[in-house]
């Protein structure tokens, strides 16, 4: 039984249904279907699902390419916008695989036209990490559809020197993967990599960083540690600004402006981040820093420090705590956030490694723990951002490590239970200068989803998955495992049983520039002022996304020339996966009859919408002619 119309209108018809399951079409009504099917890459349509595996994907290919040929006039035409392939590299040819489901299920093949879309980028990084990876950057951990191309700036490993350097990526590529992945598992490592991907691989003898691509055979001895960091310098003192100390008198004072070492400082700063805190109240007048610490073997330590600066410090033995009622102090403090969301300063970027190193000395004094020898062992955060802060502090200083997360405890002090509702963020500090991969760590795993990757000039970058870090290469500017993008999409003209055009009303409306350059077979045309993507996903769309309101349309233009190339003025048009209307649009821009199958009411709704829209703008077109 027929459904009812979801919209009808100057002989445009729209159906919000499953076109596998439609009876709102009559048998053998159809003279020509344009349409760009679902290509199954992930792309979030809403009631689709698109992300079904690639041999059941081939099955409802064929079972709508059949539905399709039993509405289709003896004489009708097919029209079908595919990619080449769905994954770079041609892993999964869509193009090949549905003509030969479209010849077995009774279609005859005619042609095949190539529609160069101009502005496919040329990406570079093709050795690519699943979405569960994060990348480190100079602002910290980020995943890599997160990332700013134009200013983040990436951890990387010179190959040449060794050396920590910080570089802008100069590319970027995210596209969906189905097929194949390396797990890279083992104790200090855990990593899943597109098959082409080149891991950095240290030579037992020459100690030199090369690459090598991974495969399941392969032993690695991957770096832990750089050669060194050179970026910062020596400041030997710190100068504490000015403030206004408010009418204490008939007149209003300024506190001159107080100069101290800068080593004494970052000292001081980082046992404040870590067990300090800031009381400020303008209103009421009251400025107060507190320090509280309960580690007796500190304490001698950081009273030594206080003394050598210039605020008074008392001490309160009742709360272990030492603290200083000092306005200039406290207003410099208190912008550092509280407790649980501290950051740090960001002049301590611009210092030398030796100044680095104290103040981190003096933040695991605070929150962090030491072994027999006096090195490091972990240090452990609430805060998100002193996090990713630290951890580039640490990496500046040569000192691998690993993260975990868990939820804080509850703790006893002073007969009081103090009860934790933060996540903590647990840093854990490693010895080693090597990581040992040999094939038992390495397996073939089966993924489907997004896969990331960026590119910098030394070709190498820190990555992070499951709180384990590791340095990684890729595939650019290598010879061993290239991709190669078919930067095109193509339209495949197949017919039903006769390709002499018959039935119709026999009047063409396609000119005769046209005509010789479309019978051309190679068109051009771009994205219609596509916007540019600032977090690109392979797709295959020709549209504006925010226009068309879908996240995968294709330009009016396409089915346009189709239609005036294959089809007569007042011939019946279908688009079976109708998605923001453009089919119908060119019906209605070329005097066509069209019907639209949507399974989607929100993309029918903005079908009508943009039908609407082109009516509308037609009428006003045809008054404004007849007015003068």
């Amino acid at each position: 039984m027929a459904k009812k119309p979801y919209f009808t209108a100057n002989s445009m018809i729209i159906f919000n249904e499953d076109f596998l399951t439609t009876r709102s079409i009559k048998q053998n009504s159809i003279d020509l279907t344009v349409t760009s099917p679902p290509y199954s890459v992930d792309i979030k349509y809403g009631a689709y699902k698109d992300d079904i595996p690639y041999s059941q994907y081939l099955k409802f290919t064929k079972t709508w390419l059949k539905k399709c040929l039993s509405l289709t006039k003896s004489d009708g035409r097919l029209c079908l916008n595919i990619p080449l392939d769905k994954n770079k590299g041609g892993q999964q040819s869509v193009y090949a695989d549905i003509e030969t489901i479209a010849r077995e299920v009774g279609w005859k093949y005619h042609t095949t036209i190539i529609w160069n879309e101009q502005n496919i980028s040329r990406r570079t990084a093709w050795g690519c990490y699943d979405d569960k990876t994060r990348v480190m950057t100079y602002e910290g951990l980020k995943f890599f559809k997160d990332i700013d191309l134009n200013n983040d700036r990436f951890a990387t490993l010179n190959p040449s020197s060794g050396l920590l350097e910080y570089q802008k990526a100069f590319d970027q590529t995210a596209y969906p993967y189905e097929g194949l992945m390396y797990h890279v598992k083992t104790r200090t490592t855990d990593l899943l990599l597109t098959p082409n991907h080149n891991m950095i691989h240290l030579t037992p003898y020459t100690k030199k960083i090369i690459f090598k691509q991974i495969h399941s055979g392969t032993t690695f001895h991957i770096p832990q540690r750089h050669n060194g960091y050179t970026e910062g310098e020596e400041v030997p003192f710190f100068t504490l600004g000015t403030v206004s100390y408010g009418i204490r008198t008939p007149r209003v004072y300024v506190k001159k402006e107080e100069k101290f070492s800068m080593d004494d400082w970052l000292r001081f700063l980082g046992i404040f981040l870590t067990d300090g805190n800031v009381y400020f109240s303008p209103k009421n007048r009251q400025y107060k820093v507190s320090i509280y610490q309960n580690k007796l073997r500190h304490r001698t330590e950081i009273e030594n420090l206080l003394t050598r600066l210039p605020f008074k410090f008392t001490w309160k033995e009742g709360k272990s705590e030492y603290y200083c009622c000092d306005k200039r102090l406290t207003f410099y403090l208190e912008k550092f956030g509280s407790k649980n969301e501290r950051i740090i300063p960001e002049f301590i970027d611009e210092l030398c490694l030796r100044q680095k190193k104290i103040f981190v000395d003096w933040l695991f004094k605070g929150d962090g723990s030491y072994k027999e020898d006096g090195s490091w062992r972990y240090f452990a955060t609430v805060s998100k951002s002193m996090l990713d802060w630290l951890l580039n502090l640490l990496l500046q200083l040569n000192v691998p490590y690993s993260v975990s997360s868990s939820m804080g405890k509850s703790h006893f002090w002073k007969d009081r239970t103090f009860k934790s509702n933060y996540a903590i963020n647990r840093i854990t500090l490693k010895d080693s200068k090597l990581k040992y991969v040999t094939k038992r760590g390495i397996q073939t795993v089966p993924f489907n989803g997004n896969v990331y990757c960026v590119s910098v000039p030394n070709e190498t970058l820190l990555v992070e998955r499951r709180g384990k870090f590791t340095w990684c290469g890729n595939s650019w500017l290598s010879a061993s495992a290239p991709f190669v993008i078919s930067p095109v999409e193509v339209i495949l003209v197949m017919y039903k049983d006769t390709w002499r055009k018959m039935s119709g009303s026999g009047k063409s409306d396609i000119s005769r520039e046209e005509f010789l350059e479309w019978t051309n077979g190679f068109w051009e045309f771009d994205r219609q002022n596509e916007e540019p993507l600032t977090n690109p996903v392979w797709s295959f769309s020709g549209e504006n996304k925010k226009r068309a309101g879908h996240p995968a349309p294709f330009p009016v233009e396409l089915p346009r020339r189709c239609i005036k190339m294959f089809s007569f003025v007042g011939d019946t048009i279908l688009d079976p996966f109708l998605g923001s209307g453009a089919t119908l649009i060119a019906c209605q821009e070329t005097k066509r009859k069209g019907i639209g199958i949507e399974l989607d009411k929100k993309y029918c709704a903005v079908a009508e919408k943009r039908l609407k829209e082109t009516l509308a703008s037609e009428e006003k077109s045809v008054s404004s002619v007849v007015l003068s």
